[in-house]
């Protein structure tokens, strides 16, 4: 690999190949739904994908040709995006995957998009797992989608940044949040602490603080996923309830979202 990578956005012309490597058997294996789609029904979703300008595609060619694939759509809140991509059949383990999440994530468009990025793979697929490592990918835990086992894998666009970090306040009955507050630190997306004004509630929490005019979050963790479903002084627009795969997720997708909307710039002094 060398000076003939170039990275493109997907164009119209790319529906049939893009189908022919989703239903090959490889790939087919690591996807959450390994079913073969029909071609009819891939072109209807590849045509609304094109026409959304929220989602983004991108083709890596090397010496012209396409060895490499990678999607970004839009996660549960805003600027927060999950990623999927796949080499091209016969081009693994040559390094394509690793390029292409590595330049696309870099671009201006993205960049601009995005405060986080959500990737999701398999338990057993460590392949995957070492190219988010690799590329500055932080391990967030286990998560189910589909039926699946997955884990899920964080990292905090390098654009987004404000003169102040996000700090949290975390109520919740159970406790123990030390593995969550080191995932937000280690990935930039905040700090946790007792003196924030920005408040997380979680189940049947309460508190006494006046909290008129500060962001306030509930989180209801009692399923077997938590919802959101109260928000107060957001600044950005919800539609409630809002569910997602796991604790640590939901909170870090909060967090990025008050990010991308540069909250340190809209609370009031203390």
């Amino acid at each position: 690999m060398g000076n003939d990578l170039k990275l493109r956005r997907w164009r119209a012309d790319d529906c049939v190949l893009l189908h022919a490597w989703r239903n090959h058997a490889g790939i087919r294996r690591w996807a959450g739904n390994s079913d073969e789609i029909e071609f009819a029904a891939h072109a209807g979703w590849f045509e609304r994908f094109l026409a959304d300008e929220a989602r983004f595609g991108y083709i890596l060619e090397a010496s012209a040709a396409p060895v490499a694939q990678i999607r970004f759509d839009p996660a549960e809140l805003p600027g927060c995006y999950r990623i999927s991509f796949s080499a091209a059949p016969g081009q693994t383990g040559m390094g394509y995957g690793s390029q292409i999440l590595r330049l696309a994530c870099a671009t201006a468009e993205m960049q601009q998009a995005a405060s986080l990025f959500i990737a999701e793979t398999m338990s057993e697929n460590i392949p995957s797992q070492k190219v988010f490592q690799r590329n500055g990918f932080i391990d967030a835990g286990p998560i189910m989608r589909r039926q699946c086992n997955m884990r899920c894998w964080l990292m905090s666009s390098g654009r987004r940044q404000v003169s102040d970090h996000i700090k949290l306040q975390i109520k919740g009955t159970g406790g123990g949040y030390d593995e969550l507050s080191c995932l937000l630190s280690v990935t930039g997306l905040a700090d946790v602490s007792d003196n924030a004004r920005i408040y997380i509630f979680c189940d049947a929490v309460s508190s006494n603080e006046k909290l008129e005019g500060l962001p306030v979050f509930h989180l209801n963790n009692s399923e077997a996923k938590p919802v959101l479903d109260y928000v107060m002084g957001a600044p950005f627009a919800l539609s409630l309830p809002v569910e997602f795969d796991g604790f640590n997720v939901a909170v870090a997708q909060i967090a990025a979202a008050l990010k991308h909307s540069e909250i340190s710039k809209l609370l009031p002094d203390h």
